[in-house]
């Protein structure tokens, strides 16, 4: 994706004119940064890395806040997979123009040596928009990596709208070889109102571990956020894993992870970490389950 970018930034460097109706259909585009997640990370890094090896107590770095920041890095190298190029393109004038559509290239890939890719946005209506991202192997047939409509609001670069990745598809490009397993992935995001909301699904190969999975992200007004995540997979014991995850601006949250099927089913750990993601609380309702610190500590989160 980076050798993409720059071969993009160099082509912006030529310069063109631009209209106003070209704006408008790069605003009917979204923007990477109002759907990517925003967890608040610390100012110097966690220490003192506790595997769990030990007793839990308070004061401990927050394990769950890791695995929530884990899931917030994976959701936002997902987005940035998506968006990167469209980010791109917005300093670059479009190759050809109708009345209701915009096309960008067919550029040489260099991210994806002997292959092409072209984008294309086309006004559905007054409210609509359609967009394709398209590749091909040189003198062959586009395929389409990546479709989707936009129905942007008044505000600038903020709407409503859904992308599909077909990955097995794009699985006929290099840099698509680090999604190999994934089968199709959905976005679906609200960017228009507060709470702002982002959902990520996808499927993946029957045998993998993880066969099918769900991120979805709000954030408040204020910069308070939420951030779920439901992986399901054949493991017997623990076939869905729930993780409901929450925190204030300052960063002090809460975290619930629930075994939601399999053999386990009903097990849950509820964990509390301050504004320096250190444990102030936490607690397992299975046998033999440890309690430390005192619910009373816990931020209250949306």
């Amino acid at each position: 994706m980076r050798a993409l970018f720059l071969s993009l930034l160099a082509l912006s460097a030529c310069g063109g004119n631009w209209s106003n109706q070209d704006l408008e259909f790069l605003n009917a585009m979204p923007s990477k940064d109002a759907l990517e997640s925003k967890l608040p990370q610390p100012k110097s890094g966690l220490s003192g890395v506790n595997t769990r090896q030990q007793a839990l107590m308070v004061g401990d770095p927050s394990t769950t806040y890791r695995d929530t920041r884990g899931a917030s890095a994976t959701f936002n190298a997902a987005l940035e997979f998506i968006l990167g190029t469209l980010e791109a393109v917005r300093s670059i004038e479009p190759t050809q123009r109708t009345k209701d559509s915009r096309i960008w290239g067919p550029y040489d890939d260099r991210a994806n040596m002997g292959f092409e890719f072209q984008i294309t946005i086309t006004r559905v209506s007054a409210t609509s928009f359609s967009f394709s991202f398209q590749h091909r192997k040189k003198g062959g047939t586009f395929f389409t990596s990546v479709s989707g409509t936009f129905q942007p609001s008044a505000t600038l670069r903020r709407g409503r709208g859904e992308l599909q990745i077909n990955f097995k598809e794009a699985a006929q490009l290099p840099s698509a070889a680090v999604f190999q397993g994934v089968d199709q992935a959905h976005v679906a995001y609200v960017t228009d109102s507060y709470p702002t909301r982002v959902e990520i699904t996808f499927t993946t190969a029957p045998n993998a571990v993880v066969t099918s999975g769900n991120f979805t992200y709000r954030e408040q007004e204020d910069g308070a956020g939420q951030f779920r995540f439901n992986l399901k997979g054949p493991n017997a014991d623990i076939s869905s894993l729930d993780t409901l995850a929450a925190w204030k601006p300052s960063g002090a949250g809460k975290a619930v992870t629930t075994v939601t099927d399999g053999n386990f089913k009903g097990a849950q750990q509820t964990e509390c970490w301050s504004d320096t993601f250190t444990v102030v609380y936490a607690t397992q309702n299975w046998p033999n389950g440890v309690t430390v610190g005192d619910a009373a500590t816990c931020a209250t989160v949306p």
